[in-house]
């Protein structure tokens, strides 16, 4: 008698701890997907600021020093910007990305736009959006790519503060 209860109570852990293993995977990649997601809009918010401030001036854009996003003027600040010309050479960037050189770069075809991940030269990874536009400056129409980059650092620190209280809640609840 003792060896089935034994038996039914291994089994009964062994569900257990699936089916908490299973859910926590859910949890997670849904929380992931929505931070990413939130990351993403945010981003792609900060690009149409930076498009709002840009003014057309001899034949090119120009930029006011004093950009609405403050994290812009910071050098190293986690979040950079920068506006390429149609075959990629920077017209302008943050004064955040001065010393750092984020991967920024890649035009876009006017009215694409792209996000993704992308490592830097400093090795770190940076969540990415740019968005290909066309600019009357001139007499014609001059293709443009605005972009910007923050550092993944804070989303990770989230992820993972996340991961800690998941594994505790989902924990105590399994021993409960």
């Amino acid at each position: 008698m003792k060896s089935l209860r034994a038996r039914v109570a291994l089994s009964a852990a062994v569900v257990l701890a699936i089916f908490i293993l299973l859910t926590s995977l859910a949890l997670e990649h849904a929380f992931q997907d929505s931070a990413r997601s939130a990351r993403e809009q945010r981003l792609l918010g900060q690009l149409y600021l930076l498009m709002a401030a840009a003014e057309a001036e001899d034949g090119t854009l120009a930029f006011p020093s004093e950009q609405a996003e403050p994290r812009l003027g910071l050098p190293e600040s986690g979040l950079y910007a920068a506006v390429m010309d149609e075959v990629g050479n920077r017209i302008w960037e943050s004064r955040s990305n001065i010393s750092l050189d984020a991967p920024l770069h890649g035009p876009l075809p006017p009215g694409r736009v792209v996000f993704d991940q992308r490592e830097g030269a400093d090795g770190r990874d940076y969540f990415v959006e740019r968005f290909g536009v066309t600019w009357a400056t001139g007499p014609l129409p001059v293709a443009y790519t605005f972009a910007i980059a923050e550092d993944l650092g804070p989303y990770q620190a989230e992820l993972a503060g996340f991961r800690t209280g998941l594994a505790g809640w989902l924990g105590a609840m399994s021993l409960l």
